[in-house]
């Protein structure tokens, strides 16, 4: 009974809040229904260390070396692979329009197609970046209610 109740208010609150699961919503981001990761991963960017890279490229170059901390994104990737940035969690040391957060994951180009039970449908990936000293990190999400999040993937790259 309490799952159930919790699943109902975590539905609910994604769907009132545009499906936004962070604080830093972006409204240029068009997200009809879609499904989230859970245990495994539904579509891909290339190869993970591809997307640490792309990312970490895209990222303001004046303040992207003084990174400290932890930003989540909830990335839309739609059944065609198009993907944007539908919200945030910034918790670095730098604001994510001064390191140009949203444009680093919009400029990324497309994904593969995402599929469940072997049908295209629109999906979110949930990445966590952990900015270090000397390195990064990336990690895929899935998230369900009893464990909410759980590494897929990750990869670490030096600076």
């Amino acid at each position: 009974m309490r799952l159930l109740f919790f699943i109902s208010i975590i539905f609910l609150s994604i769907t009132a809040s545009s499906q936004s699961m962070f604080p830093e919503k972006y409204s240029d981001c068009d997200a009809p229904m879609f499904f989230l990761e859970n245990d495994s991963i539904s579509t891909r960017y290339k190869i993970i260390d591809s997307l640490a890279i792309s990312i970490f490229s895209n990222l303001n170059p004046k303040f992207a070396d003084k990174i400290r901390g932890q930003i989540i994104c909830q990335i839309f990737v739609d059944s065609e692979g198009n993907s944007c940035c539908i919200s945030s969690m910034n918790e670095s040391n730098k604001s994510s329009s001064k390191i140009g957060l949203k444009d680093a994951i919009n400029d990324l180009g497309k994904w593969s197609i995402p599929k469940r039970k072997g049908k295209a449908e629109n999906m979110c990936a949930i990445v966590r970046m952990t900015f270090f000293d000397d390195s990064y990190m990336l990690e895929r999400l899935g998230f369900n209610a009893k464990t909410r999040f759980t590494t897929l993937e990750k990869v670490s790259i030096k600076k």
